[in-house]
């Protein structure tokens, strides 16, 4: 444990920092004799309470098909109740699936879970739970045209959904008990579009969610690919622009769990050498709307001489105890994967204001697929990270915890402060420095 004064607009305060030296060793997860694949676990809302526990999603292979199972942590995430959850339960194929939570202080958490089911002739199909039960499967789309790679975000009071069909961007929202008619976000003669993801960050100087939507896009007559984004406005959506160009960029994903106004987008970009993982950071801003960019294309991983791909982070945000803003001590944590001869290594890195060296938990076996929850828990907060494993045969889930929180922020009065800082506004939680 260490304590850092620091004197932050005029205020002295003491953050006192309680965090595990490494992830805890890998454990399994899952076992049987079917592969279990794409673990997924669900983004939260800034504006909700802390969960509980944490709930994880994941793909079970079959002799005569796939289902979408779901599984929880217990003693607030210490630990994974053996019980798994098959959520389809048919001979059909489902894949893919795609977690989102909404824990409001006054009522019941609501997490909102989709899929793809089918193949070519495949739709959107979900399941909300409410109170502890889960609702029989149901689709979003009918129409049996290609919907595929589904993904989920929570906005207030609404869950929204993006997926591609046929290489176009489609998105509909689940508000007041149904879901409303996709619509499509990109240009209608478009078919060049692949990946989405969606988050709802909140637009500076107002309360307004607005879903942003980043996806991969091929770059014609190019195999390559960019990385666009769009945001969703009163009553359209703004211009597709673009994140990242040069290159092969590919994988973007949201960094969970984000001061409202803020979002991150990582993904795994490849020039003439190796793919490295790489991040950039914006935030909306309502009157005039405009999005302003903080940082553009930061190496996140910045390792010659491997691959480095499917990354996934997350900030925490919320430890303070004395209503300071979150937002002067954002904590970023994270996960890849690591390629190197015949060995796929998964690789976690965590850190005060940076990623710092990062190190393998795991190699000399096949391991894909990582994902990174947002943690459960008050001040102190236990992260999960979640991947597959072929070592034995068969896909496993293997995973490792860490505890990543401030649990501690406390006025000490006219001491004499140990640093002056000046932080950015707007925080880019890999920079080691304003």
């Amino acid at each position: 444990m260490t304590t850092r004064r620091v004197l932050l607009l005029n205020f002295l305060i003491v953050v006192t920092v309680k965090s595990q030296s490494f992830w805890s060793p890998p454990v399994q997860i899952t076992s049987g004799t079917y592969d279990d694949v794409h673990p997924s676990f669900g983004s939260s809302s800034f504006f909700s309470s802390d969960p509980q526990e944490e709930w994880l999603a994941f793909t079970r292979l079959g002799s005569n098909g796939s289902k979408i199972c779901v599984m929880q942590t217990q003693q607030h995430g210490l630990a994974w109740v053996d019980t798994v959850y098959d959520i389809t339960n048919d001979s059909t194929i489902n894949d893919l699936a795609s977690l989102a939570r909404y824990c409001p202080y006054s009522s019941a958490e609501r997490t909102m879970l989709v899929w793809q089911k089918g193949e070519s002739n495949s739709d959107i199909y979900y399941s909300y739970n409410l109170g502890g039960v889960w609702s029989p499967p149901a689709p979003i789309t009918i129409d049996h045209d290609h919907n595929r790679t589904p993904n989920l975000a929570q906005g207030d009071s609404v869950f929204g959904a993006v997926w591609e069909r046929k290489g176009r961007i489609m998105f509909a929202e689940f508000r007041d008990g149904s879901w409303t008619p996709p619509v499509t976000v990109t240009p209608v003669m478009d078919s060049s579009n692949f990946f989405p993801q969606i988050r709802y960050p909140a637009s500076y100087g107002n309360s307004r969610f607005r879903p942003v939507i980043v996806w991969e896009k091929v770059k014609l007559p190019d195999t390559s690919r960019a990385v666009l984004y769009t945001v969703g406005l009163d009553s359209s959506w703004s211009t597709p622009d673009t994140i990242a160009w040069s290159g092969d960029n590919r994988n973007p994903k949201f960094i969970k769990l984000e001061f409202p106004s803020l979002f991150h987008v990582s993904w795994e970009s490849k020039g003439t050498g190796d793919w490295e993982v790489y991040g950039s950071g914006a935030y909306i801003q309502s009157f005039p709307f405009s999005i302003s960019w903080i940082y553009r294309n930061w190496n996140i991983t910045s390792n010659p001489g491997v691959d480095e791909r499917n990354g996934c982070f997350a900030t925490v945000s919320e430890i303070t105890d004395q209503n300071i803003p979150s937002i002067f001590f954002p904590y970023a944590y994270g996960c890849w994967e690591k390629t190197s001869g015949l060995s796929d290594s998964i690789m976690v890195s965590r850190g005060d204001y940076q990623l710092q060296t990062s190190f393998g938990i795991l190699g000399e076996a096949t391991n894909h697929h990582p994902d990174i929850s947002c943690g459960v828990g008050g001040f102190t907060r236990r992260v999960w990270l979640v991947w597959e494993n072929s070592v034995s045969g068969h896909s496993k889930l293997y995973g490792s915890a860490a505890e990543v929180a401030v649990v501690s922020v406390g006025d000490e009065g006219p001491s004499r402060p140990e640093s002056y800082v000046l932080l950015q506004n707007y925080p880019n939680p890999f920079n080691p420095s304003t």
